[in-house]
């Protein structure tokens, strides 16, 4: 359930994303990183079904492969919980767009909401693309207050806690990566978030949706100045 960095394979196929991204070759260039995070909650028939969260993992691993790896790497970590999941998503700023627009498509992913997007960011924490369907210890979290304040601060805790992960990761040995990917439940027990922890995010209206985002971030925006 993972892909090394610079060990993806191009296995072909033709979709909406492969195709935009095949139009940008050669004009990415030096492109700065972005960074986004999102997370929502299964539509309860994927949620209760047994197979059809591995499934929609598969599905992620799939779109990822048929990313060419020098032109549009994608690092990152999709986490798939009881009735949650949590989407990180590391890849060239000029066309994150396109590629999180075709992560959080599928009907079964309900509604994403984001939690951070973040430009130009120095270097990837993930060392590879990875998914893992988790069913996590419940935990007793508390209804989230609706105030920026505590909003920022559970959110970056939430991200911070996941980049840590990628961070460990990409420190460890090829050998040592695998054995650390087959036990990650348990060794990174402190800082996987919980299912409730997500239910919480993901029912946040301070948090905008995918497609809010999408539209305030992408779509440009037409001012018209005073005297214009």
């Amino acid at each position: 359930h993972f892909l090394p960095a610079g060990r993806m394979d191009s296995a072909g196929g033709d979709s909406l994303l492969h195709a935009a991204l095949d139009r940008l070759k050669g004009r990415i260039g030096d492109s700065a990183l972005s960074r986004v995070c999102v997370v929502g909650r299964l539509n309860e028939s994927v949620a209760s079904e047994k197979n059809k969260p591995s499934s929609l993992g598969d599905w992620m691993n799939n779109l990822f492969l048929h990313c060419d790896v020098e032109e549009h790497h994608v690092s990152g970590v999709f986490l798939i919980l009881q009735e949650t999941w949590l989407l990180l998503l590391e890849a060239h700023s000029d066309y994150m767009a396109l590629i999180l627009r075709e992560a959080c498509s599928p009907a079964s992913l309900g509604e994403g909401r984001v939690l951070t997007w973040m430009d130009d960011v120095a270097e990837r924490v993930f060392p590879c693309w990875l998914y893992r369907t988790l069913t996590m210890p419940h935990t007793d979290v508390p209804d989230l207050p609706k105030d920026d304040a505590t909003v920022a601060t559970t959110v970056a805790s939430c991200v911070m806690d996941v980049m840590a992960i990628g961070k460990d990761l990409g420190s460890l040995r090829e050998s040592d990566l695998e054995a650390a990917l087959s036990n990650i439940r348990i060794k990174y027990a402190d800082r996987l978030p919980s299912n409730e922890q997500l239910l919480s995010l993901a029912s946040c209206e301070l948090c905008p949706t995918v497609n809010e985002c999408l539209r305030l971030l992408v779509i440009p925006t037409n001012i018209v100045l005073d005297g214009d």
